[in-house]
């Protein structure tokens, strides 16, 4: 069945207002879910988990079909598969409806309770998803205005390489297979022999006064390095070290492999993988050790801090956590630089 036309246009005033406010009532229920979760009330924390996950879908289908939706089209359905935050919200609607059973059983007696680690495993990933669709419609969840843009989420165009252009080979005497030899005398029209004409100066260089000559056999062979590779020589660490550290910051298992990039996920049991941290791994664990060590000495929770929503830029209404999660490295150096200016201040 097709889907009906945008009831609003991409960035009417209605729309947007619709959007950031479906995503500030999914932040809250989340807070209070985290809330409840903490306290002990896991059947409480498990239904606003569910419900800030349906005011999540809810705004994704919003930026895809206007406002309002039809009650047909809600939902996952309401989700297309040229979004791509659909394979990750049809993951967390299996994830959060796990723990979607009676509270009461066929005996008559109340249904067991949640178990914690699935119900905060659950409750951190819609978070993280959450963050991400915030920062997409660059919807500050602190605030209280419209969302700052809404349209359909499509992945950004993947730009191909143009191919070099060749060279143009210079006017002058030409050598047996046609190749150009422009540092050599050529005729001028008149039939006087014109100078050769010498390679611009580049600005700032120094003016050569020997030949190149080659390199000794045994010189090492300096190569440069790919422009993706961020590892620059940090040690390799077993994964214990990253374990606590995240531990320590109440991030569940599923978050903190996220976090890290680790891919894989959990093992076939449930539980969390042991691991060498390795490579650009290695270089993330290190900076989020940075991290720590620098809350460490300011009047704040790092765990709870880790959480909660930074209005400015780059953050946008991000959560520390869900900005290192979809930046990486550079995530992680603006958290760093948030926490300099933040003991700045206090020293101030």
């Amino acid at each position: 069945m097709a889907l009906a036309a945008p009831k609003q246009a991409p960035e009417s005033l209605a729309l947007r207002r619709a959007v950031a406010n479906l995503l500030r009532i999914a932040s809250t229920a989340l807070n209070d879910a985290q809330l409840l979760l903490a306290t002990g009330h896991h059947g409480g924390a498990a239904i606003l988990a569910r419900y800030a996950f349906a005011q999540l879908i809810t705004a994704v289908a919003a930026g895809e079909h206007g406002w309002p939706l039809d009650d047909w089209n809600t939902g996952l359905r309401a989700v297309p598969e040229a979004n791509p935050f659909q394979p990750q919200l049809i993951e967390l609607s299996a994830l959060v409806d796990a723990d979607k059973a009676s509270a009461v059983q066929t005996d008559g007696r109340p249904s067991p309770p949640p178990e914690t680690r699935p119900l905060a495993q659950s409750i951190d990933q819609v978070a993280t998803t959450l963050d991400a669709v915030a920062k997409v419609f660059k919807t500050d969840l602190t605030g209280t205005g419209p969302a700052g843009h809404v349209a359909p989420i499509r992945p950004e165009p993947v730009r191909e390489a143009r191919a070099p252009k060749p060279s143009v080979p210079a006017a002058g005497r030409r050598g047996r297979k046609g190749q150009a030899f422009p540092d050599q005398a050529t005729p001028a029209a008149d039939g006087r022999t014109q100078e050769p004409v010498p390679a611009p100066a580049v600005k700032g260089a120094a003016p050569t006064t020997k030949p190149a000559t080659a390199p000794p056999p045994d010189a090492p062979v300096h190569r440069p390095q790919p422009l993706h590779a961020a590892h620059h020589g940090t040690p390799d660490v077993s994964s214990t070290a990253f374990w606590s550290l995240m531990d320590r910051w109440g991030i569940s298992d599923v978050a903190a492999l996220a976090l890290i990039g680790h891919k894989g996920g959990l093992t076939k049991k449930g539980t969390r993988p042991r691991f060498k941290v390795t490579g650009l791994e290695a270089d993330l664990l290190n900076h989020l050790q940075e991290i720590d060590a620098a809350l460490a000495p300011l009047p704040i929770e790092p765990a709870k801090w880790m959480r909660q929503p930074i209005g400015e830029a780059p953050f946008e209404g991000a959560t520390p956590l869900a900005h290192m999660t979809h930046n990486s490295l550079i995530g992680a150096r603006d958290v760093i630089h948030k926490i300099m200016a933040m003991g700045l201040q206090q020293r101030l």
